[in-house]
């Protein structure tokens, strides 16, 4: 039999504290063992259960760590029953620190490091589906700039009109954000996304009804008809001249750009800085390259290389948490040595 895997959690994490509460005392001993049957579990054996069924232990786990965490808890996300989402299927938006550090990193780690390539290919395809988690976390932009539009006075910034933080930084929310901008002619322009009588979801820059907003009542500017992709957050590109009342030198439309303000407690640079400490390029990119691992590499690259992205503060080490020269010249001589790079 193979030797464990892992340590279960140490006595500081939340799931293995005592509780003053005899349920809490409970649910923590549970999510000790649990946590510790899939940390110990021998390679032999983890490989044979069905991904469904450890999904819903990672799944039961989650939801115990949101029980026992002081944070309040926040309006839960429609259930999706795709393996592909299992973290955040039909749970609290953003989930303790603690059980990605405690539980969900040791646990990928321990698929990335297996000596089966079908758990090794889990764990990679694992990572990825956590990645996305991450972004779906991630806050909004604190601001969009407007630029290029037809009509020059919808030009600026608009800036976000939902809740933010002491800091300034928008807060995470489940629904699209709103922003806003007061023009140089005095008129208050909001971008945001409305929900049409066709269940299409469309983004709007335009003048909202102060009474009721979202209606025929606003004078719409510029639109755009949102993709599956496009609903979260404002489009950068694609959008469209709006027929209204105001129809000349509204051409062409805008282009967007986001302006975001580094957040580094959120869960994608947690998500980042796991990758880069524990050096899992290396294990895509090193001396046993494999074709199918490579082959689910991609996205972890591009994100890493999004992660560093923007201004950040001079005390900062950017390669801490994204792609460095180092990484790819590191990626670039692989592909050569091993014959792998598409011409």
């Amino acid at each position: 039999m193979a030797p464990p895997m892992s340590p279960p959690p140490t006595p500081s994490s939340p799931a293995a504290q005592p509780a003053t509460d005899p349920l809490k005392a409970n649910l923590s001993q549970i999510t000790t063992k649990l946590i510790d049957i899939l940390l110990t579990t021998p390679d032999s054996e983890l490989k044979s259960l069905p991904q469904e069924s450890i999904s819903e232990v990672i799944s039961t786990i989650q939801t115990l760590y949101t029980s026992l965490s002081p944070t309040p808890p926040t309006p839960t996300l429609p259930r999706n029953q795709s393996m592909s989402n299992v973290i955040h299927a039909n749970l609290p938006p953003c989930p303790p620190r603690k059980f990605y550090s405690d539980f969900i990193f040791p646990f990928t780690l321990n698929l990335l490091k297996s000596k089966s390539l079908p758990s090794r290919l889990y764990g990679w395809e694992f990572l990825t589906n956590l990645i996305k988690n991450a972004q779906y976390y991630r806050p909004p932009p604190v601001s969009y700039s407007v630029q290029g539009a037809g009509l020059e006075w919808i030009n600026g910034t608009f800036v976000f009109a939902n809740e933010t933080k002491p800091d300034g930084s928008a807060k995470f929310i489940a629904e699209a954000p709103k922003y806003t901008m007061t023009s140089a002619n005095g008129r208050v322009l909001t971008l945001f996304r409305c929900q049409m009588r066709s269940n299409h979801k469309w983004w709007f820059i335009s003048e909202a009804d102060p009474e009721q907003p979202g209606t025929d009542k606003d004078i719409d500017y510029y639109q755009h008809k949102s993709s599956k992709y496009e609903e979260k957050m404002p489009p950068e590109v694609g959008w469209m001249t709006s027929k209204c009342h105001e129809m000349t030198l509204r051409e062409p439309p805008p282009f967007l750009t986001p302006n975001m303000k580094p957040d580094f407690e959120t869960l994608e640079y947690q998500v980042a800085a796991f990758i880069i400490s524990e050096d899992l390029l290396g294990l895509i990119f090193g001396s046993h390259l494999h074709r199918e691992v490579l082959s689910r590499s991609q996205p972890i690259v591009n994100f890493l290389a999004s992660m560093g992205k923007g201004a950040k503060p001079p005390e900062v080490d950017a390669a801490s948490f994204s792609l460095s020269i180092k990484h790819i010249s590191h990626i670039w001589e692989t592909g050569k040595n091993q014959g792998v790079m598409e011409r």
